[in-house]
Order: structure tokens, then C-alpha cells, then sequence
């Protein structure tokens, strides 16, 4: 077995940034309400993904999902798995051939106290490369309007089953839109 690594020379830095770098690539925050958030022509020139999720939903629930996609795709090319607790119960759920990622499965919504958000961190290393595409994260929220209070934490991991680079990640919310004070971030990673 061969093992090739390339030597990144100290101080090296090129159109992506030095070695490790953390370019930002897209920073929307809302000041009204959005159906969506379209993150388009996403730059190749990084080796990874880093997605910053900070959201509210408009919809008439406590909890809403923060539905993605990948390039417009929106056949049953989504696999999923994720590990949560919320309050004092802790669950686990999978799917498969589904048509988005529900990353963030509790984005706060309308029904919780207007100061509350979900946010949630996630890595998409190579999202370049040929073959499928991974998503690693957790998220979390807090919803202090119900008896009793009680916060919301997930592992997660999603597969999109694609061997086209990501140029393109679209979230919606299940229900509702997303609501002004909610925002997303995207890191390329050199």
C-alpha cells in the first residue's frame, strides 16, 4: 500500500488561502423572513466544508427540521443517522433513500420564546472528491417557553449518495420560514 502526502511548504498560500486556512465563502444573516437559504456556486478550491447554522422557524411548532440539499437534487439520494436527547430521553433514528438531509431536526420554532435558535456546527470533508459526500455534526436548542423548559442536543452524521462535487447547498425549514435573526455561514477549509 502507498501512502502519497504532499508537503505544504510553511507560509504557503495560493487562491484558497495557507494551509488550514478557514476562508469564509458565505455569511447570510436575515433581517425578515426567507423561504430558504441558497448557497450557490460554491467554490472547488478547498479541501473541506465547514457550515455554521444558527436558525428559527416561522412555523406554529416547538421544534422544526431544517431540511438540506445538494446541487438541486431531490431524489431519494439521502442517507441519515442520528443520536439525540431532549429533556431527560435520549433516542436514535435513521433513514434512508430519503430526499433531503434533515441536519438540524429541531430548529427552534414559532411556538417557542421569540430569543430562541438551534444552531448546530457540521463538516463536509471532500466535497470534491468522486465519491459519496458526508456530513458530520451536532446541533442543539433550547426551548424555555414550555413547562417544563428543556433543551434538545443530536449527534449527526448524513450521506449524500453522489459523486458530484457539492457547488450548491439549499435549506428550507419543514414548516414555515426561516425567521429574521436566523443565519448560515459556510467555511472552505484549505
Amino acid at each position: 500500500m502507498t501512502v502519497t502526502r504532499t508537503r505544504i511548504p510553511a507560509g504557503a498560500t495560493g487562491a484558497a488561502g495557507a494551509p488550514g486556512a478557514m476562508v469564509r465563502l458565505y455569511d447570510s444573516l436575515l433581517t425578515g423572513t426567507a423561504s430558504n437559504f441558497d448557497l450557490t456556486s460554491i467554490s472547488q478550491a478547498y479541501y473541506h466544508l465547514k457550515l455554521y447554522l444558527y436558525l428559527r422557524s416561522t412555523g406554529a411548532v416547538e421544534g422544526d427540521f431544517a431540511l438540506m440539499t445538494f446541487n438541486g437534487d431531490s431524489g431519494a439520494n439521502y442517507n441519515e443517522e442520528t443520536l439525540y436527547g431532549q429533556n431527560t430521553t435520549a433516542s436514535a433514528g435513521k433513514s434512508g433513500g430519503a430526499s433531503r438531509l434533515a441536519p438540524i431536526w429541531s430548529s427552534a420554532g414559532g411556538s417557542t420564546n421569540a430569543a430562541n435558535f438551534a444552531g448546530g456546527v457540521f463538516d463536509i470533508p471532500h466535497y470534491t472528491g468522486a465519491n459519496r459526500k458526508m456530513i458530520y455534526g451536532v446541533c442543539g436548542s433550547w426551548d424555555d417557553a414550555g413547562s417544563p423548559a428543556y433543551g434538545t442536543v443530536a449527534s449527526y452524521m448524513g450521506q449524500w449518495a453522489s459523486t458530484s462535487a457539492i457547488t450548491q447547498i439549499t435549506l428550507t425549514p419543514f414548516t414555515g420560514s426561516f425567521a429574521a435573526g436566523s443565519r448560515v455561514t459556510l467555511y472552505g477549509i484549505a
